[in-house]
Order: structure tokens, then sequence, then C-alpha cells
């Protein structure tokens, strides 16, 4: 690892009182506690790179959530292409629910 980031690293293990890296061959390796701090912060990355789009999103007019109610005779699957389309501009959670309206 390159100086600076070995620093970090090393800095980061005495924080944390933890090994992060086996450094005993010639490779270093991740630890079972470095492994998981690394798949663990790519998942806290992820939430906070979404949490980033979802505000941006609600800010420019978008909805998180939407629910459409359709009637049972309408076929689900002629909604596909639309949410095919919404899928690629925004990360809105979509609802889709069926009833069945009754007659007089």
């Amino acid at each position: 690892m390159p100086s600076a980031l070995s620093y970090t690293m090393q800095k980061l293990e005495e924080e944390l009182d933890v090994v992060l890296f086996d450094r005993s061959g010639h490779r270093t390796k991740f630890t079972n506690v470095g492994r998981m701090l690394l798949e663990r912060g790519r998942v806290l990355l992820e939430a906070a790179d979404k949490l980033t789009t979802d505000a941006e999103a609600l800010a420019r007019g978008w909805e998180t959530h939407l629910t459409i109610v359709t009637e049972a005779l309408v076929p689900t699957p002629a909604f596909f292409p639309l949410i095919d389309k919404l899928a690629a501009k925004a990360n809105t959670q979509l609802a889709i629910i069926t009833e069945v309206l009754a007659g007089a």
C-alpha cells in the first residue's frame, strides 16, 4: 500500500482496535473484520448515494411512492412499458393494486 494509505489504514485499525489486514505474507490480505468493514462500508456508501438521489428527485417534484389502482378488467401487462419509463427516470416505489368493481 502507498504510505499515505497505509498510514490511514493503520490509524483506523488503532482507532477501532481491530486488525483489518493480514500483513504476514508477500501480499496484504483482508482479515475477516476488514472484509466485513469493507462490505458494510459499501452498503453505507450506496445508501448515502440513494439518499442524495432521492433528495434531488424530491426537490424536482418526483414522488417517492406511487400507488396505481386498476379495475380487474384492465390488463396489468399494459402498464409495463410505462413502468419501465418511470423506472428509468425516477426512483419511485410503485404499488399496483387490482380491484374488482361490482356493477349495480
